[in-house]
């Protein structure tokens, strides 16, 4: 079975990495400008990519529950304290 995060066999990715870099941004309104500014990055050529799309997503979905969540996170962070 293939890791969610690969692109093209080119990159791969630790989903566990996506997850605690996306984690790093906790503040709803910086959250919704990343969001926008990827995408107007992602289709600046006219085309979205596979992986533009699945990082695109992946990100939309982590900020969607962990800023919807009554604790504010998703998940227990992964990183060392």
């Amino acid at each position: 079975m293939q890791c969610p995060m690969v692109w093209n066999d080119t990159a791969r990715i630790d989903p566990r990495l996506i997850g605690d870099l996306l984690d790093e941004v906790d503040d709803p309104g910086l959250c919704t400008e990343l969001i926008h500014l990827c995408r107007t990055v992602a289709e600046a050529d006219a085309h979205v990519a596979d992986g533009e799309a699945l990082m695109l997503s992946t990100a939309f979905v982590h900020w969607h529950r962990r800023l919807s969540s009554p604790t504010g996170a998703s998940r227990p962070s992964t990183r060392a304290a």
